[in-house]
């Protein structure tokens, strides 16, 4: 199980598999979100960030779901203070059906 960092700011995380269900290319994300990196990523999840304000956010959240992600179901906001002595990482949680499948 690898997991992926956390930054501490706003952070979006997306599944892969929705990107390979829904026939969305990586580059057409990274346009999307207009991004040149990826914070990480392991075999199920990639996840960008810190994003900076919330106005920030619900524009990139529209342009996910114009692109027909579909929040919860397929990406999610994790919004967390991170103090420096903490690391939160996450990972899919295998075995689980996602929501909507």
């Amino acid at each position: 199980m690898t997991y992926v960092r956390a930054s501490g700011g706003i952070d979006l995380i997306i599944r892969l598999a929705a990107l390979r269900e829904k026939s969305i290319d990586l580059s057409i994300l990274m346009a999307a979100l207009e991004s040149d990196g990826i914070l990480g990523r392991n075999s199920t999840l990639i996840m960008f960030g810190p994003i900076f304000g919330e106005d920030v956010l619900n524009t990139l959240i529209g342009r996910l779901q114009a692109l027909g992600l579909s929040y919860v179901d397929d990406f999610i906001e994790l919004n967390v203070d991170i103090p420096d002595w903490l690391e939160i990482a996450v990972d899919y949680k295998q075995g689980d059906t996602p929501v909507g499948s």
